[in-house]
């Protein structure tokens, strides 16, 4: 592996390069589905929405009070979260292993394609990215420092969290338990976190029930019964396969090396690794009984950041973090660009192309016609 001053400077322009292509398709492509979904939502600003909390619906409405109309301005809060993703994997890196170079955490959260594609679009994908490791980070600091402040600033990010995608919620609460089992000798932090945390965390959910209660509860209805199937899905075989594939195999099987090398880390490494696994595997598990029409390949990209970042906090020096960063860094470049590809010069357009940007073609044909009307 490059020395620390080489690695920083790999870091910088590598982060530069990726981060003027994710520019560039976030200036390029129209709106996505779902994105023009909370996109309409936003323009009618409430508590909270049907389908899911509303902090990705006003963080669109914050930029179109603050920026001009467009896609691009729509998607810069999310552009400034996942441009910040690297930092944060670096500081915690930082937090859990000082005499670690920092560096190759930065280096790796960059080779996550799937996680550079979510930063260019206005999704709560790169929200609960970015509350999960700044969540992680404060939880490090409250077991260094003992601070009370420190407590209160966790809880204040998970309420924040909370409002972002009801798989915060399934993060928070698999991190909960996680943190109870590793600390239960220590009751300090036990109590903290319960006595000054959680009380503050509980906070987020005021804007959810005060939306809900007025409608009935349709996020729960919609979340837990109406786009699930609850009866097995044997299509969810083909998840480990494109796990392996969307990931790119290097960075997948150094994740996964990462995981089986749980007993040999410190106890805040071996934290954010059992986090990052039960995880995976609860994802992995109830895709067999959840919505298989939607895409979900996404679900688990928190996993994969939280391995990398101990992966690269970890002192071992090997080819295969070597490669992972090359062909990782590769495959997010090649996924930015085959998707402007796909969207304005591919003809005819294919099935496969049709499933990931059908969604994404044809809103400005219908706004000049619906215009005209």
């Amino acid at each position: 592996m490059l020395n620390k001053v080489s690695q920083k400077w790999l870091f910088f322009v590598t982060f530069v390069v990726l981060g003027l292509i994710q520019l560039f398709s976030a200036t390029h492509h129209q709106l996505f589905g779902d994105e023009a979904f909370y996109w309409l939502e936003s323009l009618h600003m409430d508590w909270s929405y049907a389908e899911l909390p509303g902090w990705t619906q006003w963080m669109i409405a914050l930029s179109q009070k603050l920026l001009p109309q467009g896609e691009f301005y729509i998607r810069i809060p999310g552009l400034l979260a996942a441009f910040s993703l690297p930092f944060l994997g670096m500081t915690i890196s930082k937090s859990i292993n000082p005499v670690q170079n920092h560096w190759q955490s930065g280096l790796l959260l960059l080779t996550l394609p799937l996680l550079s594609l979510a930063g260019i679009l206005a999704l709560p994908d790169i929200w609960i990215i970015f509350f999960g490791l700044l969540a992680l980070l404060a939880l490090v600091q409250c077991v260094q420092k003992a601070a009370w402040q420190w407590y209160m600033l966790l809880g204040l990010i998970l309420a924040i969290g909370i409002n972002v995608h009801v798989r915060f919620w399934i993060v928070t609460f698999i991190a909960a338990m996680v943190a109870i089992g590793q600390f239960r000798t220590n009751p300090d932090i036990i109590k903290r976190l319960l006595g000054l945390s959680l009380p503050v965390m509980l906070l987020g959910f005021v804007p959810i029930l005060i939306f809900n209660i007025q409608h009935d509860f349709p996020l729960l209805s919609f979340q837990l019964k109406e786009r699930h199937p609850w009866s097995f899905q044997p299509a969810h075989f083909k998840f480990f396969f494109i796990q392996i594939l969307a990931t790119t195999p290097l960075v997948f099987f150094l994740a996964f090396n990462t995981a089986i090398q749980f007993k040999s880390f410190s106890s805040l490494q071996r934290l954010i690794v059992s986090i990052a696994m039960i995880h995976w595997i609860f994802y992995a598990i109830i895709g067999f009984y959840s919505d298989d029409i939607r895409l979900n390949i996404h679900w688990t990209l928190l996993s994969y950041a939280l391995l990398l970042v101990v992966t690269g906090s970890h002192s071992n020096q090997s080819w295969l973090k070597k490669w992972s960063i090359i062909s990782g860094c590769f495959g997010a470049v090649a996924l930015l660009m085959w998707l402007y590809f796909s969207l304005h010069y591919a003809q005819p357009v294919t099935k496969l192309n049709a499933q990931f940007t059908e969604n994404a073609r044809g809103w400005k044909d219908l706004a000049l016609k619906s215009e005209k009307l």
